[in-house]
């Protein structure tokens, strides 16, 4: 019996064109986005490879895929015998590497946007299913212009990936195909543990989404064995990170320890909400779980991740967006989306008089409890990315119901305005999630290190007799926030104009 809430009689054909149309159009505006952002950030090789003081993520995630294709498979960040952060990621990335011939940045972001516009399709089939046609192209409109989802996946981060696989695994969950299944239970414990591999944060929503289709099944056999074999897809997919593991040194760590480093981070007494690295501040105690400091803290990471602003670390969209044309265009971002996806699990929730039996019932656990979980540790930006999609299918049905409350019985008089009052009161929404917002003191400075890349950048073109890339280096550390960057920034190229027509040193 396929899953209430899921809209019957769907043409198929019409499913797969809305597949298709939007993840073109999605793969098309990334391509576009990738021709020009290519050429003007160093994302391509933020650091070399095989440096270890590079303190991106990327250039980590690049490290370690190197050491796995150059015959090190067992290799494991920071050098500790368990996976500090999930591995699942560095072996897509070192796969590509084989699969490619050799490193290649290129590829592994041009995959990205080939996975970013199945994504895109994923939501629009998602919505199609739980609303309407109309609203399956909104959802998917909105995905494929959505603008950090664009902007992620341009760099080595593992977000993109963890929003794929979180999307697929619930759009076969509220798939009405083949329900109940022994093959169809596996490949969703398959994909649900594939989701928690990559991004372990997601581990608790899954635990509840599986118990609940365990709960649906009748009778007490037929749940013992749905269990079961969803069980077995889950570990098909996290037990090699558990066994690793337990090999390297000998400890039960599910997937990767980096737990309690991120607890430490978020909850430290002089935490600030978002990423710190504590480089001269020593770490304070930790606020206890039951003090009225941590849930004033806890209270301030859900305002952080509700507000418009993306918030950086090791990427900052403010500053790098202007390399892109497609991103200086006034593309919707989180201050558009979450105002509708809140309109739109108000109305799923009034219209959907068993909703925690239908198809919303997984969209609300990732919608709602995400944001939960991720303030329980700290926010940035590009955390918000995998549940982007979720809050997407909820976006369209609030846009779906305005649209019929301001058209449908226009001459009663009352219908539009309840929908122009219904949109007013989402748009004071995006008012107050779009509030202008700084930083929190001590956040993770990313400029610096764009700062210092495009200075060694002159440095080493200058070097090189290449006086115009230096001149270009250095003219874009004025982009930066920074007087004192824009100091040795200018004093390098008044040094550079001094000695035009000279020869180099």
């Amino acid at each position: 019996m396929p899953l209430p809430g899921v809209r019957r009689g769907v043409s198929r054909s019409g499913a797969r064109a809305t597949f298709r149309v939007i993840a073109v159009v999605a793969l098309m505006v990334r391509l576009v986005h990738l021709w020009f952002f290519s050429q003007g950030t160093p994302f391509f090789d933020p650091a070399p490879w095989s440096n270890p003081a590079n303190p991106m993520d990327s250039g980590e995630y690049d490290r370690w895929a190197m050491q796995i294709t150059h015959g090190d498979p067992w290799w494991t960040d920071h050098g500790q015998g368990t996976y500090f952060q999930s591995p699942v990621y560095p072996y897509f990335v070192a796969g590509l590497y084989l699969l490619l011939g050799g490193r290649t940045i290129l590829g592994v972001v041009l995959m990205q946007a080939v996975l970013g516009a199945v994504t895109c399709g994923l939501t629009a089939l998602l919505a199609r299913r739980l609303v309407s046609p109309a609203a399956g192209w909104m959802a998917g409109g909105l995905a494929a212009i959505y603008a950090p989802g664009i902007f992620y996946g341009s760099f080595l981060l593992k977000e993109t990936l963890a929003a794929f696989l979180l999307t697929v695994a619930l759009a076969a969950t509220v798939s009405d195909l083949g329900e109940g299944t022994r093959r169809r239970l596996v490949m969703l414990g398959f994909l649900w543990g594939a989701a928690v591999a990559a991004w372990p944060l997601l581990g608790p929503l899954a635990l509840v989404i599986l118990a609940w289709l365990v709960a649906r099944e009748r009778g007490r056999a037929s749940r013992v064995l749905a269990m079961a074999v969803l069980m077995a897809g889950v570990l098909l997919a996290v037990l090699p990170c558990t066994v690793r593991n337990l090999v390297g040194e000998g400890r039960f760590v599910l997937i990767s320890d980096a737990g309690p480093r991120n607890w430490q981070v978020g909850n430290a007494a002089n935490s600030t909400g978002t990423y710190i690295d504590f480089p001269r501040d020593p770490v304070k105690p930790l606020a206890a779980p039951v003090s009225a400091v941590f849930w004033r803290q806890y209270i301030r990471k859900l305002n952080l991740f509700s507000a418009a602003r993306e918030i950086p670390q090791v990427t900052d969209f403010n500053l790098l967006r202007t390399a892109s044309p497609i991103l200086r265009l006034p593309l919707p971002g989180f201050g558009f989306l979450l105002p509708f996806a809140l309109a739109g699990m108000l109305l799923a929730w009034r219209r959907e008089a068993g909703w925690w039996r239908s198809g919303w019932f997984p969209l609300y656990v990732v919608a709602v409890g995400y944001p939960l979980l991720m303030a329980v540790f700290f926010i940035v930006g590009r955390f918000r990315l995998p549940v982007a999609p979720a809050l997407m299918v909820f976006a369209a049905l609030a846009a779906k119901e305005m649209h019929g409350l301001m058209t449908r019985d226009r001459w009663s008089g009352w219908m539009p305005l309840r929908g122009l009052a219904a949109l007013g009161i989402v748009f004071l929404a995006a008012a107050a999630c779009n509030r202008p917002q700084a930083l929190p003191r001590g956040a993770y400075p990313f400029h610096h290190t764009w700062a210092n890349y495009h200075l060694r950048l002159g440095d080493a073109a200058l070097k090189g007799g290449h006086r115009d890339e230096a001149h270009d280096a250095w003219t874009q550390v004025l982009k930066v926030p920074s007087s004192r960057y824009h100091q040795q920034a200018n004093e390098k190229l008044r040094r550079l104009e001094d000695t035009s027509g000279r020869s180099l040193p």
